[in-house]
Parts: structure tokens; sequence; C-alpha cells
């Protein structure tokens, strides 16, 4: 598997726990904060940070104050809309936001959705 691979090279360890922060220096990530069950909370060094979060990425928005992140988002949840389309408009689907964290699609009859 990619992680028996990844963790049979050398200097590589699996943590499992929680990152619950970045040390920046230097306005670049040169630690992880990283909370274990059991454990004081302590700093992984790095030299990079790839934030792969998706809909929990307002959960880091506070690490990076200065960052255009999302702070605001409703039970943890983004509303995605997919379109098996090639072209952009290409059918007549609807889409209404009629207030802050509310959606609305309209997709036509032989649509799948």
């Amino acid at each position: 598997t990619l992680r028996t691979s990844v963790l049979s090279q050398e200097g590589c360890e699996l943590v499992i726990g929680k990152a619950v922060g970045v040390e920046m220096s230097n306005e670049v990530a040169s630690g992880v904060r990283i909370q274990q069950e059991g454990k004081e909370d302590w700093v992984m060094p790095c030299e990079g940070v790839v934030l792969g979060m998706g809909c929990w990425a307002r959960e880091a928005a506070d690490w990076f104050p200065d960052s255009p992140m999302p702070r605001d988002t409703v039970s943890s949840r983004y509303t995605s809309v997919i379109w098996d389309d090639t072209e952009v408009g290409k059918d007549a689907t609807m889409v209404f936001v009629s207030d802050e964290h509310h959606v609305e699609i309209y997709p036509r009859e032989d649509e799948c959705y």
C-alpha cells in the first residue's frame, strides 16, 4: 500500500494525532503543533505544510489570520455542485443563493442529481 511504501523510507514515522496549529518563522511554516491523547502538545518541525482539509479548512483559518481561508461555513460543510458537462451553461440548471447559508438548485427533469 502507499502507507507501507512511504513508511519504509528512511526518516519516516507515523504520527497519530490532531494538528492544532502552525508555527511560523519569517512568514513561512516551520512546524505543526500536534495534539495527542495522553501527551502534551508538541511541535513537529517542517519546511512546508499542505492543508488537505476540505470542508474542515475553517478549523485552520485562525492559524493564518491574514489569509482568505473560509471562516464561516454551515455545519462544517460547503455547497458543491458538479455538472457532468464539458461546456458550462449547457443545460438550464439554476442555482439561487437567497441568503447567507441557503442555496436552492433546480435541475432539469432529465438530469441525474
